[in-house]
């Protein structure tokens, strides 16, 4: 995980952060204990290709668990007055950072799970083709609350140095 403070310049103020919510985890969580709830049902002999179908999903559900696990540790936002960092994946690791002025869009699509537990997914888009898309993240709509208030902020003056 990336420490964002040991890379924060001088005068710059975290504004908001975001993580992978917990709710990522409820669709393998579900599949994981299904499976596990069937396999050890007592159906006999003359069912057992519901005991096939049953492993298949506790190995569906505890691979997916695991996916969503790795992501929830490794998946953080970080918006400070001057730039958006971000930083994802555990095998395939993404950093980036995007200025505040780089930035002309953030849309941020809440389904109706994401809207009662407070996740969404936050698109950003910007120049030089810039275009991520993040998924289930807590605290989405602030983040692009932020964003946009930034955006729209006169820039701030830097002291110059004689």
């Amino acid at each position: 995980m990336l420490n964002f403070s040991s890379i924060l310049r001088p005068g710059e103020h975290v504004v908001a952060k975001g993580k992978l919510h917990v709710g990522a985890f409820i669709v393998p969580l579900v599949v994981l204990l299904l499976g596990a709830a069937v396999l050890y049902l007592p159906l006999g002999q003359t069912l057992i290709q519901f005991k096939v179908v049953a492993a298949v999903l506790l190995i569906a559900g505890g691979w997916t668990t695991l996916v969503a696990l790795s992501k929830r540790l490794s998946t953080q936002f970080v918006l400070t007055d001057e730039r958006l960092l971000a930083e994802s994946g555990l095998l395939k690791h993404k950093k980036i950072s995007v200025p505040i002025r780089e930035i002309e869009r953030v849309q941020v699509n809440h389904s109706l799970l994401g809207r009662v537990l407070g996740y969404g997914t936050l698109e950003v888009t910007g120049r030089h083709r810039l275009q991520e898309r993040y998924t289930q993240i807590t605290g989405a709509m602030e983040i692009s609350r932020q964003v946009l208030a930034l955006m729209t902020a006169p820039p701030k003056v830097m002291p110059q140095v004689a």
